[in-house]
């Protein structure tokens, strides 16, 4: 959970004379605290992130990785417990393929567009983006969500009927604020979208928010274990 660094890699054809360099300098530049996003132009046709970039971004204080595009180094990287999600995996390193020079700008991810600043928020069940100007109502929100399911799950391990909290349209008398497509407060006109990638990272102690994602949920996402 923290605020997004973003930045974009673009699809290449030709070995450039200094590879990488370009994207160390944007790696560089990462802040403790933020969230590394990644998204890429062009085909996925390599690894733009594995164990050495991870590293470096956990040495900075990076909190993980939002990645549209592929990974390597992935068994290195759930030994470092290291929070990733990515859309893919590839042996292949992305010299000579793509070239990440751009960043601290608007990107678009399945459909969502993220400024640098808004928060990404990710554990098991998913990723949300939450814009950034409207966070603290948004978890404001989220919170008295969970007291009142908190309340719903007490009441049914008591052995209270689940018919005296769904009425006829099949939704629960608590406001749960899940759509297909994100979360909506409301008592805001923002709304954050949720991202299926997948997560290489399988423990516990990314769970730092998991109270709060009871009530970002993310569906269908698909987990690597």
């Amino acid at each position: 959970f923290g605020p997004a660094f973003t930045s974009i890699g673009t699809q290449v054809y030709s070995m450039p004379e200094d590879p990488l360099t370009a994207q160390c300098k944007v790696v560089d530049q990462l802040q403790s605290g933020q969230i590394y996003v990644l998204v890429t132009r062009g085909e996925y046709c390599c690894a733009v992130f594995g164990e050495l970039f991870a590293t470096a971004v956990q040495k900075r204080g990076g909190e993980g990785v939002l990645l549209d595009g592929y990974a390597r180094d992935l068994k290195a990287l759930k030994k470092m417990k290291f929070p990733l999600f990515y859309k893919g995996r590839d042996p292949r390193t992305s010299k000579g393929r793509c070239e990440i020079n751009e960043c601290q700008v608007p990107v678009t991810l399945g459909g969502v567009t993220i400024h640098p600043g808004d928060y990404i928020f990710g554990d098991l069940d998913g990723v949300v983006v939450i814009p950034k100007d409207s966070v603290d109502e948004i978890l404001e929100d989220s919170f008295l969500t969970v007291e009142k399911e908190n309340s719903v799950r007490e009441k049914l391990q008591d052995g209270v009927s689940l018919q005296e909290f769904i009425p006829q349209s099949g939704q629960f008398k608590v406001p749960v604020f899940i759509k297909i497509s994100g979360y909506r407060s409301p008592r805001a006109n923002r709304s954050c979208s949720v991202l299926a990638l997948l997560n290489v990272w399988d423990s516990p102690e990314f769970l730092i928010c998991s109270i709060l994602c009871k009530s970002l949920r993310a569906e269908n996402l698909q987990k690597n274990i």
